[in-house]
């Protein structure tokens, strides 16, 4: 019987450690993009992936880095890394999905 409760808490703890990595994965704050026509748009709290359809510009205002890619549902190759309160340098890129 105690070797089912040990086996039972190590099942609990990486339960509980794979909710707190998912949370921990949200990047508080927000991300504004502009698209193809300078419409900007924003992002609070971004977590995961995000198509951003004609992106041109990107300001990063969260706690982590933001990655722009070539293709929606972040596929297609990394155009840049855009690091905590940067901004996408000029010239712009272009690019259509992110991920937080």
């Amino acid at each position: 019987m105690k070797r089912l409760g040990v086996v039972l808490s190590a099942v609990a703890m990486a339960a509980g450690a794979a909710v707190m990595g998912g949370s921990a994965a949200a990047a508080p704050g927000i991300v504004e993009w502009a698209d193809g026509q300078g419409k900007w748009h924003t992002i609070e709290n971004p977590d995961g992936c995000y198509d951003t359809p004609g992106g041109k510009k990107l300001n990063n205002k969260t706690s982590g880095p933001i990655v722009l890619y070539t293709d929606a549902r972040c596929k297609g190759s990394v155009v840049y890394t855009v690091g905590v309160g940067k901004s996408v340098p000029p010239p712009d890129v272009n690019f259509e999905s992110i991920r937080a």
